[in-house]
């Protein structure tokens, strides 16, 4: 069955969502679930609060669409304590991240504060993020998976 992209467009946050398959096929699918957004971003070249939260999903969709590598994602190292110190920082995750998928989108049931802590600390410390000219940005996990 082929979706609309039309449908898909109108219900999630990011406007390019019919040209990644991944997305569609992943976050999406979360997104849509509250049918609504706070705000939709329509130039996804400009810098917005809302992408903070896509690789941290994606990491928790591992859970349940390959077991084997949340297993792994999970043996990283996510120095949360030492995080918590950083309040600035922890502070825009809390509301970024944590509160927009847990509350905003409805994972408050599915996932706990701690766990999407754990997630966002397995990103924050064991990945890096390459710029370049263009303002592009791609952010690596890095791991044995």
């Amino acid at each position: 069955m082929k979706e609309s992209y039309s449908s898909i467009i109108s219900s999630c946050l990011f406007f390019y969502a019919f040209k990644i398959p991944a997305h569609r096929e992943n976050e999406c699918r979360i997104f849509q679930k509250k049918g609504s957004s706070p705000k939709r971003i329509e130039n996804y070249r400009v810098p917005h609060p809302l992408y903070q939260s896509i690789l941290p999903l994606r990491c928790l969709l591992l859970r349940e669409s390959n077991p084997e590598t949340w297993k792994v994602l999970n043996t990283l190292e996510h120095h949360a304590e030492e995080r918590r110190r950083l309040s600035e920082v922890w502070n825009e995750y809390q509301v970024n991240i944590v509160n927009f998928l847990r509350d905003w989108h409805g994972l408050g049931s599915e996932v706990t504060e701690e766990t999407l802590n754990r997630v966002i600390g397995f990103i924050e410390v064991n990945s890096f993020q390459i710029k370049n000219v263009k303002r592009i940005e791609l952010v690596f996990l890095l791991s044995s998976f």
